[in-house]
């Protein structure tokens, strides 16, 4: 998708020129499929913002130069990290985040997406825990949306449960709704989303569809499956409910695990085309191609419920924030700052010194085709 802008040339570590085309090369928006509406929302200041942004994420992987040029082109945003399931293997459904729990005010995000819409190419309302938790989400998708911005948010669907909750997903103006399903029955749902309700998901999905297809709507729904070994053969079945219902994508998803986890090999699955890692003697080692840098850092950012700048979403406690947003502070100052400065530093020196990173997806394919 998107492949009009397609003139990086560079070479890898085995001196073998590749051509990439540089939304790819740097931008989180290639983790999920696009449709046509985006192309409504790009403007020429977001593609000079972008080939900025681009420019300066190559200079930095390939001579180590960290100056940061422009804003992200996207950006995650999370409106709580509350939940109401239990899921392993999810921070918030273990309940073992370190950082407060809490909503985000409205106040606060509309200061960020002020402050960043006109570079801002997609947003992503989701980090930890249940987005729809929060009683202002459509408002914010709809202030999102205001300022022609893409948006995406992601759910467990348990709050998709009567026709006016539909009603004001699809008059949010929400392009794209990614709702998690990861079994095909109650018992291998629950397996994993812990406390969930499979019924209810999927009659609030036929709902969405209902209340999407009558108004015309363009938002596009995806579901998607993590993939463990209790359910990689039953994902033809996984298929036939995505069919049923109408759905737009399944994306089929590799699962992150945790060393801490208990019997690691009972999760992962035997299909290595749906493995993440490699498994010795409880060790995971990631499965991809390892680079100096990390373009999350240069293209998408997160944001807490509290206003705090995290370089990417796997800085799930927020142990390297390098500020939090205030009436006083914009998100453009924290976004230059020295602490995120001197954080790009750190990864591009030595990349794996960082625990986070070690259980990075940067380099590695976690989504393969239905």
């Amino acid at each position: 998708m998107l492949k009009f802008i397609n003139l990086v040339v560079y070479k890898d570590g085995n001196n073998t020129i590749k051509f990439h085309s540089v939304i790819h090369h740097v931008v989180i928006l290639s983790m999920y499929p696009f449709d046509r509406q985006f192309l409504r929302t790009i403007t020429p200041a977001r593609i000079w913002n972008l080939l900025h942004v681009a420019i300066s994420h190559l200079l930095a992987r390939f001579f180590g130069m960290v100056t940061l040029h422009g804003k992200p082109p996207a950006l995650s945003i999370e409106p709580t990290n509350h939940c109401n399931l239990r899921c392993p293997q999810c921070p918030t459904g273990e309940r073992s985040l370190t950082r407060p729990a809490g909503f985000m005010e409205p106040a606060l995000f509309r200061q960020i997406i002020d402050d960043t819409h006109r570079e801002l190419l997609f947003l992503l309302l989701y980090f930890q825990g249940e987005p729809f938790l929060h009683s202002s989400l459509c408002e914010m998708i709809r202030y999102a949306r205001d300022h022609n911005i893409y948006t995406a948010t992601s759910t467990n669907g348990h709050f998709l449960r009567d026709e006016a909750a539909a009603q004001a997903v699809v008059d949010s103006g929400l392009n794209v709704l990614i709702v998690s399903l990861d079994g095909p029955d109650q018992e291998s749902y629950a397996h994993y989303r812990q406390g969930g309700k499979l019924e209810m998901v999927l009659d609030g999905i036929q709902r969405l569809m209902a209340a999407r297809d009558a108004a015309g709507s363009t938002m596009k729904v995806y579901l998607q499956c993590l993939v463990f070994r209790h359910i990689e053969h039953r994902l033809d079945e996984i298929r036939h409910i995505a069919d049923e219902l109408g759905i737009d994508r399944l994306l089929l998803k590799s699962a992150q695990i945790y060393e801490h986890t208990p019997d690691i090999a009972s999760w992962l699955p035997e299909n290595s085309r749906y493995r993440r890692y490699t498994d010795t003697n409880g060790q995971l080692t990631l499965q991809g191609d390892f680079t100096r840098g990390c373009s999350k850092l240069w293209t998408s950012p997160v944001v807490t419920f509290d206003g705090q700048v995290v370089p990417c979403c796997f800085d799930k406690d927020a142990d390297h924030a390098s500020g939090t947003v205030t009436d006083t502070i914009p998100f453009t100052r924290i976004w230059n700052s020295d602490n995120n400065l001197a954080f790009r530093q750190r990864l591009v020196q030595n990349r794996m010194d960082i625990p986070m990173c070690r259980n990075c997806t940067e380099g590695v394919r976690i989504f393969r085709g239905s």
